[in-house]
């Protein structure tokens, strides 16, 4: 969004959650982005395992649509698709 850098992928915290870091143009996170410029996600198939992002574009409304997998505790795995407001 408007000259902003979006990285897209995976952090180790607990689990592997979906997370999305968001820069200004300087490199610096943008603290106006969700939580001091980072966005983690966990659990969309429902377990406490592994969630990722593959990839990242914007929609017509200039928001942030990404697609990943979400694996639950159980040994399935949904695609996931997210759009950040």
């Amino acid at each position: 969004p408007a000259g902003k850098i979006v990285v897209a992928g995976s952090c180790i915290g607990t689990g592997t959650d979906l997370a999305v870091w968001q820069l200004e143009p300087t490199g610096e996170l943008d603290a106006g982005f969700a939580t001091g410029g980072v966005l983690t996600h966990h659990g969309a198939a429902g377990g406490t395992s592994t969630d990722l992002a593959y990839g990242a574009v914007l929609d017509a409304d200039n928001r942030l649509v990404l697609s990943g997998m979400s694996y639950s505790t159980e040994p399935t795995s949904e695609h996931t698709l997210y759009r950040i407001r």
